[in-house]
């Protein structure tokens, strides 16, 4: 395991490069960028920005080979590495300063608080993707499949309309027609994290002290409790999507049986309370931040 000290003030969240090799982070309540290079164990800032309309931090959306692509204030910046310099994308072309972002292959999608979504890429400029539905929906969160081909929204249906008690679900598009290929159902409450195995063929959703395991084609799911009153913050599919990795808001990561929810091992990395958990693109890896402004690296079983 590697644990370093990171940037004053935290981080905002975490991205692998693409080959593994470095770690790069964004400042939680600072404009500030950087990576962690795992060769040779050093922190380089990489850039930090200019200060937004808002003065908001930096959020990383994507990791490529030549440039990263970071969003600010509702506006996206292609920051390119041999250049070192950054690049500011036209505003979006629909009112609403986009609040979830995500990425869906090489295209970014942003959801902004309502019904719709905008997809954007360098060449192709904004897209409107509004996916279909058939009763009053106010999107929330958004998350992506590892292969980028399925996004999940957490909804609250209902809730455009003023309804007392709207439904809260999870619901799965493909990220190139926006079709709806699955839809979780009424769920006790909103799910605090959501994560899609590596082959696409199942969802996790963290809701309150348990964790639903919903097999996207037909539906079924599973239903896995805690034994104690403490919510789930992240989870990750892992080790070929036999594990799942989960924690709440302390400083233990827990490693448990998709399929039958026991705990396989728990590991405690001296950050503090964990804050983000992500998995390294070749599955080898993973990395978290916590309270005390340190990042754990440390190796996955295959």
């Amino acid at each position: 395991m590697i644990t370093f000290g990171t940037m004053r003030g935290g981080i905002s969240n975490l991205m692998f490069s693409r080959d593994g090799s470095q770690l790069f982070m964004t400042g939680s309540g600072r404009r500030v960028f950087e990576a962690f290079d795992l060769a040779s164990g050093k922190r380089v800032s990489l850039w930090a920005g200019e200060r937004g309309r808002y003065g908001s931090w930096f959020e990383l959306l994507a990791v490529r080979q030549d440039f990263v692509l970071l969003a600010q204030d509702g506006r996206i910046i292609q920051f390119r590495f041999a250049e070192q310099v950054s690049e500011r994308w036209p505003p979006l072309d629909y009112d609403g300063r986009p609040q979830y972002c995500a990425t869906a292959g090489g295209d970014v999608i942003l959801c902004r608080a309502g019904d719709r979504f905008a997809r954007i890429g360098p060449d192709s400029g904004t897209v409107s993707w509004s996916p279909p539905a058939s009763q009053p929906v106010q999107f929330g969160w958004i998350d992506t499949s590892p292969a980028g081909d399925l996004v999940c929204v957490r909804t609250w249906v209902g809730i455009a309309h003023g309804v007392d008690n709207p439904e809260n679900r999870v619901r799965v598009y493909r990220s190139d027609t926006a079709d709806l290929v699955f839809d979780s159902g009424r769920l006790p409450a909103m799910p605090y994290a959501v994560a899609v195995s590596w082959d696409s063929a199942r969802l996790a959703a963290a809701v309150g002290q348990s964790i639903f395991i919903f097999h996207i084609a037909d539906g079924s799911r599973v239903r896995h409790r805690s034994g104690d009153r403490k919510s789930f913050s992240g989870i990750q599919f892992v080790s070929g999507d036999r594990h799942l990795l989960r924690f709440r808001t302390n400083s233990i990561i827990q490693t448990i049986d998709v399929g039958t929810g026991e705990v396989v091992s728990e590991l405690e990395p001296g950050i503090g309370r964990i804050h983000h958990l992500i998995v390294s693109p070749d599955r080898t890896m993973a990395a978290a931040s916590g309270s005390r402004n340190k990042v754990a690296i440390w190796d996955l079983e295959p």
